[in-house]
């Protein structure tokens, strides 16, 4: 297994591996395999960062964003207002592709025009066109070159006469927020790692074990030939 600087031994790393695709926690996984906590949420860490360092590409064909809030952990309910101010809350915009699933996670500081039009054209430059909700962020989105089209969710999910619908980003969400709330805020320390895990729970689904021991499996392969030196001959 491609984990640097890891002196677990490899079958209590493989069965931690095993615990870290099925959605396990640190503590949990720890108490199965018989080593600290700390040690077994460190080695979850660098898992996360070998997701988080692979590249994705734009977004292309007909792509769905939108955005969602999570709580901050900081004031409680009382800071936490309804709406999309960001007063105790944190703002994740996220862009999913049809068909791949490729998913893009990012978080923002802000939910103004500028912002959102920045995160489409970065992850979704490419794209045939772009469902969104009616949020006012998203109405010059056909300014910078996108095919868009809108829903109104106070009246449909999905609208008949354009074909709008942000079904499969909800789908998103749905998987980020029931994964998140088995850690009791754990997420919100290197929630750019985090992000990354929930994208790729969701674009591989049902193969995520197979695409992360895998994903492991080549990079030791890759560690270990760039190791290897030519031997020098002697004259």
């Amino acid at each position: 297994m491609f984990i640097s600087r890891c002196k677990i031994p490899t079958y209590k790393r493989k069965t931690l591996v095993k615990l870290f695709t099925s959605g396990a926690t640190a503590r949990g996984a720890a108490r199965i395999v018989g080593v600290n906590r700390n040690t077994a949420a460190l080695f979850f860490r660098k898992i996360r960062a070998v997701l988080a360092a692979q590249e994705r590409g734009e977004a292309v064909g007909t792509v769905e964003v939108d955005e969602t809030y999570l709580s901050s952990g900081k004031g409680g309910r009382k800071a936490a207002r309804r709406g999309r101010n960001l007063a105790g809350k944190f703002c994740i915009l996220g862009a999913v592709e049809r068909g791949t699933r490729k998913t893009h996670l990012e978080e923002a500081t802000s939910t103004r025009a500028t912002k959102l039009e920045s995160f489409c054209i970065r992850n979704a430059g490419r794209a045939d066109c772009v469902h969104t909700d009616a949020f006012t962020g998203y109405k010059h989105l056909t300014d910078c070159g996108f095919k868009h089209y809108r829903v109104n969710h106070f009246i449909t999910f999905k609208n008949r006469i354009t074909g709008a619908c942000t079904n499969l980003i909800e789908s998103v969400w749905a998987c980020l927020k029931r994964h998140f709330a088995r850690f009791c805020g754990g997420w919100r320390h290197n929630l750019h790692l985090w992000l990354a895990e929930v994208e790729k729970r969701f674009e591989y689904a049902a193969n995520f074990g197979a695409y992360v021991e895998d994903l492991l499996r080549d990079g030791r392969r890759k560690r270990l030939t760039k190791k290897r030196r030519p031997k020098c001959s002697t004259l």
